[in-house]
Formats: structure tokens, sequence, C-alpha cells
């Protein structure tokens, strides 16, 4: 005669001895899952870690790593200005267009 235990119930019967293949597969996927779980869980935590570990190499005070030309610079300073005054400079030139109403 064969015990199942399915959910805290207990079965004895000697009808039900093929289905404790079916538990033990059961137990077998509930242990994977915890299994898999724990490692997600060290995976992950692991990763943490070393994320936290990382070094911030360029935003630590002293002198620059790598040094920036003087040309370099200038061409950088430019591109911001122009960036920055290029639409007052087009409304300016287009004045007349605005106030003739366009055409």
């Amino acid at each position: 005669m064969t015990v199942l235990t399915i959910r805290s119930v207990k079965i004895k019967s000697p009808y039900f001895s093929h289905t404790s293949s079916f538990a033990r597969a059961a137990a077998n996927k509930t242990e994977q899952t915890k299994m898999i779980s724990s490692r997600m869980t060290t995976v992950a935590r692991t990763a943490l870690v070393q994320h936290q570990r990382r070094g911030f190499y360029s935003v630590t005070p002293g002198l620059p790593q790598v040094r920036v030309s003087l040309g370099e610079k200038v061409i950088h300073g430019l591109a911001i200005f122009g960036g920055v005054l290029a639409y007052p400079v087009w409304v300016l030139a287009h004045m007349r267009e605005y106030r003739t109403g366009g055409h």
C-alpha cells in the first residue's frame, strides 16, 4: 500500500501507487525552483557588490588623467557659443519677415 501526500492530505490506497512518481517529481521541481532562485539571488548580490566596488576615476579630485589640448578647447567653446546664439541670430536676421507677416 502506498501513501500519497498532496497538500498535507495523506491518501492510503493501493490504487494510487503509480502517482508516487508524480509526487516525487513535484518535490524535485520544488527543490529545483529553490535552487535556481537561490542561485539567481547569489548572482544578483554578486553583481550588485561588483557594481558598488566600481571606481569612478573621472570624478576624483586632482589633476586630469587625460589632457585636453588648447585647440580642442577652442573648437568646443566655439561650437557651444555658436549653438547657444544660433536661434537668436536667426530670429534677428528674419525680423523683417516677422513684421510683414511672413511673406
